[in-house]
């Protein structure tokens, strides 16, 4: 995918880090862009929707189920996806230019 996580981690030129460091930040940009991506959803959902999703939640699903149930059940779930990335990645390059 175009900007992706890695993609991000390229632009902000973490090439010196070691694979650890480099592995921690991708982790971090990755949990950013699962909650930022939850949010844009969860503003998209109606009242029906989101409780069905708390209860949902109540079986305690794994990050990775939890975004092919919301995928599955939220309109354009992938453009929220994609939109957080796309802010995300710009507003981490706003700051390294400063």
């Amino acid at each position: 995918m175009k900007n992706s996580p890695q993609d991000i981690l390229e632009a902000l030129g973490v090439q010196d880090l070691t694979e650890e460091e480099q592995q921690t930040m991708l982790l971090d940009l990755q949990s950013l862009l699962f909650r930022g991506s939850i949010i844009r959803m969860l503003e998209q959902m109606d009242e029906q929707q989101k409780n069905a999703f708390n209860e949902y939640l109540e079986g305690n699903p794994s990050e990775e189920d939890m975004m092919a149930y919301l995928e599955k059940n939220v309109p354009d779930a992938e453009g929220a996806i994609r939109d957080t990335l796309a802010e995300l990645k710009n507003d981490i390059l706003a700051s390294t230019e400063q």
